[in-house]
């Protein structure tokens, strides 16, 4: 059962990390695509949506890690108790909420991103016809 489960948790990571690199290579080299989601079917769209939580738990994690190594300083000691009586570290708290807030805002700025150089690229292809 425990080979099982981190069969599954390895599948996740790979899964997670392809769906982030891809979604990125999306937003920056091909942002029609991630654009146009009036334009596709049911099952793109909801593919779509699984690589933007991808993205989303992907950079998160990264942040995640991050923040967590630029806390190094803070003494172990400096603890919160959580609601079952153990002790959690202020650091992991912290770096959470980084990466929830940090994940939300680079996924934003790439969709921000994406549509200027839709709009970049629209407005050379005009001006050289």
């Amino acid at each position: 059962m425990l080979v099982i489960l981190a069969v599954l948790a390895a599948m996740m990571s790979v899964g997670i990390g392809v769906g982030t690199a891809y979604q990125v290579y999306l937003f920056l080299w091909r942002p029609e695509q991630t654009l146009g989601f009036n334009r596709v079917t049911q099952r793109e769209k909801m593919l779509r949506y699984a690589a933007i939580v991808a993205t989303m738990i992907g950079v998160g994690y990264m942040i995640y890690k991050g923040v967590e190594g630029m806390l190094w300083w803070i003494p172990r000691s400096w603890v919160q108790i959580d609601e079952d009586g153990d002790a959690q570290w202020i650091g992991h708290s912290i770096a959470g909420l980084a990466a929830f807030v940090g994940s939300l805002l680079v996924t934003s700025k790439l969709e921000e991103v994406a549509r200027e150089l839709v709009r970049f690229r629209e407005n050379a292809s005009n001006k050289s016809s």
